[in-house]
């Protein structure tokens, strides 16, 4: 049987070229890996996860131990640290270095466990604040939040957004991945991770325009005979997704006139201003929506810059008597969202106090929302009530919103087949060829109707890969789980269908 040649490197000294003690594929024992993909093969219900790792490693003279200073990698071993696996010269993962667990055997074989991250466990701990954006595509919103959480741009490939929001904004600090996956459920697209380590945006006509999705890549068969042939398959329970009420909420927003949307509490009519002491800055964050806010405030369209006496005031008493210290105050502000900090010193020569401090801006107060639903009445008789409320607050009109949902009403009102399949990958050259150079939204034909009995004979995209690699790289075994391509095809194309007879047209 032929064998895959892997390479397995760390960059550990961070200078790009992994090249020395970077590279220890002599030292890996097995290892396993997945490039991002979906938690579950769905393109409704499936989420984007990360990809991950496990390289376990022979470990006899301490090399992976983070406190043996003999240790040719002591002071490299930090998490942070490139990783990148390659099978016959193709990139098959490309990570980060989490962890290196040491397994000492005081009588035996000392060994040790090294696992990596993917690109969105590597950015999810960081917060994005995102202040009021207007009439932005998807793609571009994308790349707003992803240039805010500090992910460098030319790790990115989006595809065109479709969609154009007319506001977001995320109220504040918010986890990365919340942010992303709003952006994403508002154009029914798909952020993920490809095997180069790159964070990728599929529009939601991705697969219907690109070659590797219209176009099977290859047959998966029962058949004993067949050049890809899978050795086990399991069909998930094909109604956990299906869903006869699709509902979408369209949010409205009405810019108001500039106002005040924040005073400070502590004034000179209740004597207790905060004082300031000479050489000290203090810090004020005025917020907004507030509790003296109107129930229908949302956010901010843009905070006003303070202006001396208007919206602030300093005196060197707290009663507000005395004498009036304004004029020696500077003021630094920094805008965000729904909040603004507001910094503040003085150059006098005692000690001054805040007397009265404001902030105004321009609200923006939403409308009262409008859900859209479309429904099923023969899907509800046959499997009950099953709803799925499409996860985004940004949908633009009821128009799109109408749309949208009759779009996802007609693929998933019915029970679809939702495949596992495990293919041996050294069993043929075939095999590792396809474990190589496959990836997420790649399209397959899979064929299950033979000595797997399923029925099934049709075509999937692939929605994530696992691999796990044994016994020196000669065990290969390629995990696949696959959502099927039917209500994503036979769309209109301009010159080339007859719309109505045998096309439909395409959300």
């Amino acid at each position: 049987m032929p064998n895959a040649t892997y390479i397995i490197a760390i960059d550990f000294d961070a200078d790009g070229l992994y090249t020395g003690n970077d590279i220890i594929t002599s030292d890996v024992i097995e290892m396993s890996w997945r490039c991002g993909g979906r938690d579950y093969a769905s393109q409704l219900v499936g989420r984007s996860t990360s990809g991950f790792c496990s390289l376990t490693v022979t470990n006899e003279t301490g090399k992976y131990n983070s406190f043996n200073s003999a240790s040719a990698l002591y002071g490299n071993l930090l998490p942070g640290r490139k990783i990148k696996i390659t099978m016959d010269g193709v990139a098959m993962f490309r990570g980060f270095l989490d962890t290196i667990e040491p397994l000492p055997h005081i009588s035996g074989i000392h060994r040790a466990i090294i696992r990596g991250i993917g690109p969105f466990a590597y950015i999810a701990q960081r917060k994005v604040s995102i202040a009021l954006q207007q009439n932005k595509t998807t793609d571009q919103l994308i790349g707003t939040v992803l240039t805010e959480a500090g992910w460098p741009a030319g790790d990115t490939v989006n595809d065109a957004g479709l969609t154009t929001l007319k506001w977001f904004q995320t109220g504040g600090k918010v986890d990365v991945l919340s942010a992303l996956r709003e952006i994403e459920a508002a154009e029914f697209g798909f952020i993920n991770e490809n095997k180069s380590g790159q964070i990728v945006f599929h529009n939601r006509h991705h697969r219907m325009n690109t070659s590797v999705s219209t176009t099977s890549q290859a047959t998966l068969t029962d058949a004993p005979a067949g050049a890809l042939r899978y050795n086990a398959i399991k069909q998930m329970d094909p109604l956990k997704e299906v869903f006869n009420i699709i509902e979408a909420t369209v949010r409205g927003f009405t810019v108001q006139a500039s106002a005040v949307l924040w005073t400070l509490p502590e004034a000179a009519a209740t004597n207790d201003s905060p004082p300031i002491d000479v050489g000290e800055t203090k810090v004020f964050w005025a917020q907004y929506p507030n509790p003296q806010s109107p129930a229908q405030a949302s956010f901010v369209s843009a905070w006003t810059t303070l202006v001396a006496t208007t919206d602030y005031l300093a005196f060197d008493a707290a009663d507000g008597t005395g004498e009036n210290l304004t004029a020696n105050c500077t003021v630094v502000l920094t805008k965000f969202d729904n909040a603004m900090k507001i910094s503040i010193s003085h150059n006098a020569v005692r000690k001054a106090y805040v007397t009265f401090l404001q902030a105004r801006g321009t609200p923006i107060y939403e409308n009262d929302p409008t859900v859209i639903k479309a429904e099923d009445s023969t899907s509800k008789t046959k499997y009950g009530e099953r709803t799925f409320p499409i996860g985004s607050r940004w949908i633009p009109t009821t128009d799109e919103a109408t749309d949208y949902t009759n779009f996802i009403l007609g693929i998933y009102k019915d029970p679809r087949p939702i495949l596992r399949l495990t293919i041996n990958a050294e069993m043929s050259a075939a095999a590792i060829s396809f474990a190589a150079n496959r990836e997420v939204a790649d399209r397959v034909t899979v064929v299950a109707s033979g000595a797997a009995d399923l029925g099934i004979s049709a075509d999937f995209f692939i929605e994530a890969q696992t691999h796990r690699v044994t016994n020196g790289g000669k065990s290969h075994k390629l995990e696949l789980d696959v959502s099927p391509t039917d209500g994503f095809g036979g769309f209109w194309s301009l010159g080339n269908s007859l719309l109505g007879v045998d096309t439909k047209l395409a959300y």
